[in-house]
């Protein structure tokens, strides 16, 4: 009988971080989901989409990093937001070289704001 309210913390606890959790890991599955069809609206197809991998973060809160086959060494940033799927960043070096006029990102929508 003494057990019992701790019992109830430890279990509506452990319900709470379950919770926190799925919801975490739906809110990238749904990014992931997105990202993809965008890409697919975008005139891609599955085959030039090597890999689209989701991270929970501080800012932007989800992202998916999305690498091209046929660019397989760049990571292409993407976020949904109330405007929908948008890329929001490549990088800035590509094998120890500044990107510049001279190495044209094949995927980029940039400039970005």
């Amino acid at each position: 009988m003494k057990n019992r309210p701790l019992r109830f913390i430890i279990i509506g606890l452990s319900v709470f971080l379950l919770m926190v959790f799925c919801f975490d890991e739906l809110q990238k599955i749904s990014l992931k989901h997105d990202v993809t069809n965008y890409l697919l609206q975008q005139g891609y197809s599955k085959d030039h989409i090597k890999s689209i991998r989701t991270y929970s973060s501080k800012a932007p809160r989800y992202s998916a990093r999305v690498v091209f086959s046929d660019e397989d060494n760049i990571i292409y940033y993407y976020k949904s937001d109330k405007n929908g799927v948008r890329q929001f960043g490549t990088p800035s070096f590509v094998g120890g070289n500044e990107v510049s006029d001279a190495y044209k990102l094949k995927h980029s929508d940039g400039p970005f704001n």
